[in-house]
């Protein structure tokens, strides 16, 4: 099973994420929320490891792909479904790109310490604690 199946179904839902960033360009939703949902996924997940809430399985026990592995796999076929948008005559994209402010986030975040998560140094933080609320 381990083998056999698990790998083939992480390449299901890989599929299942395309064909979904796909419906979604067609019917002219901002397809970049896809990428910034599992980037807040991933970063909830990273807390809960953090506060050991949650144990990380390894990923080739997983029946589906990381929230990190998403999230790269959908900003890889990004372009291709805001062209399918464009064809789509949807209207144009808000200019704030949704990802930015979790990319930000990611780029921040640095292995838990005694205090929980914490947020490298960086002018005007004081080691700032981050929760799963605030991500949501």
């Amino acid at each position: 099973q381990v083998l056999l199946q698990l790998p083939y179904s992480r390449i299901l839902e890989n599929e299942a994420d395309f064909v979904g960033l796909q419906v979604a360009a067609k019917a002219c939703y901002d397809v970049r929320e896809a990428s910034a949902f599992w980037g807040k996924m991933s970063i909830i997940d990273k807390l809960r490891e953090a506060r050991g809430e949650a144990v990380k399985e390894p990923a080739w026990l997983s029946t589906h792909p990381s929230h990190t592995d998403r999230q790269e796999m959908i900003d890889l076929q990004m372009s291709e479904a805001i062209m399918l948008r464009d064809a789509c005559q949807c209207p144009r994209l808000k200019s704030k790109d949704p990802r930015h402010s979790v990319w930000m986030l990611q780029k921040q975040l640095v292995q838990p310490s005694s205090k929980g998560m914490q947020l490298k140094e960086s002018p005007g933080n004081n080691d700032q604690k981050i929760s799963t609320e605030s991500i949501v």
